[in-house]
C-alpha cells in the first residue's frame, strides 16, 4: 500500500470535509443549537463529535508512527460521551475553528504516513484497524453525520461510490451486530444490482444466494437500503418496497448500527 494507492480515497475524504465545512459555516447560532436528526443531539454536538473523531484518529496515527499506542478516545465510551455532551449549544464561532483545526490535524497525520506504514494497526474505537482503513472510516463518519445535521444535505446526497462500498459491508456485518431476541426467518434485501439473504435462527448468516421461501423482502435503491440499515431512514420514508412478512421492516432494529 502506497500513498499513490490512497490518492483517490484521500481526495474524496478532503471533498467530504469541505462540504461539511461549508455547511457548518453557513449555520446560524440558533441553527447550531437546534435539534439534529440524532435523538437528544443538537447540531453543535454532531459537529463537536466530528471534531473529536478527527482528533482521535490523528492522535492514534501520530502515536503509532512514533512506535506508541494511544486510544482513539482516552477514557473510553464515558469520556467520548462527555466530550460530545460538552458540545451542546456551542456557537458557530467556536464550532467552525474547532472542526477546522481537528480536520487539519488529521490531514497532517495522514500526510506523515510513509508508504510502508499504511498497514500499521491502530486501536480505533471500532477495534484494531490498519491506518489505511482510517481514511475510508473517517469519510463514512463525515458523510453520515453531515446528513445527521438535518440541513440541506441528506442521505440521498451520499456519493454513489461510498454507498456501493458500504452497503455490502453493512450487510456482511449484520451477524456481528445481531440484537438479542431477533426474530427467526429468512429475509431478502434487494437492490437493482444485487440481492442478499439474511437468515436469523440460532445465529445469523448472510448470503448472496436468494432464499427459496423468504419470510419477507425489502426492495429499493442502494442508498435507501443503506440509510435504512444504519437507522437513518424508515423503510416507508426511504421509498423501500416491502413484500411478504411485514416484520421485515424491523430488520434494521434487530441489528443496531453503532
Amino acid at each position: 500500500m502506497t500513498r499513490e494507492d490512497l490518492k483517490l480515497p484521500l481526495r474524496l475524504l478532503a471533498e467530504a470535509e469541505e462540504r461539511l465545512d461549508r455547511a457548518v459555516g453557513s449555520m446560524s447560532d440558533d441553527e447550531a443549537a437546534a435539534p439534529s436528526l440524532l435523538p437528544d443531539w443538537d447540531r453543535a454536538m454532531v459537529v463537536t463529535h466530528l471534531a473529536r473523531n478527527a482528533e482521535g484518529n490523528a492522535r492514534m496515527i501520530v502515536a503509532k508512527l512514533a512506535g506508541e499506542e494511544r486510544p482513539q478516545y482516552p477514557g473510553g465510551p464515558p469520556a467520548r460521551a462527555a466530550a460530545i455532551e460538552a458540545g451542546r449549544g456551542r456557537p458557530v464561532s467556536e464550532l467552525l475553528p474547532d472542526l477546522r483545526g481537528a480536520v487539519a490535524e488529521l490531514a497532517a497525520a495522514f500526510g506523515a504516513v510513509g508508504d510502508d506504514e499504511w498497514d500499521l494497526v491502530v486501536t480505533a474505537g471500532v477495534g484494531p484497524r490498519p491506518v489505511r482503513q482510517r481514511v475510508g472510516g473517517r469519510r463514512v463518519e463525515v458523510e453520515v453525520h453531515h446528513a445527521d445535521l438535518g440541513l440541506a444535505y441528506t442521505w440521498r446526497d451520499w456519493p454513489d461510490d461510498l454507498v456501493s462500498d458500504q452497503l455490502p459491508r453493512r450487510i456482511r456485518n449484520l451477524a456481528r451486530d445481531v440484537a438479542d431476541g431477533a426474530s427467526v426467518g429468512q429475509w431478502l434485501l434487494i437492490t437493482p444490482s444485487q440481492s442478499w439473504t439474511v437468515s436469523v435462527a440460532d445465529d445469523v448468516t448472510v448470503s448472496e444466494m436468494a432464499a427459496s421461501a423468504p419470510s419477507g423482502s425489502v426492495h429499493g435503491s442502494d442508498a435507501a437500503l443503506y440509510a435504512w440499515l444504519i437507522g437513518r431512514a424508515r423503510a416507508a420514508d426511504a421509498g423501500l418496497r416491502v413484500e411478504g412478512d411485514g416484520r421485515v421492516v424491523d430488520l434494521a432494529e434487530w441489528f443496531p448500527w453503532s
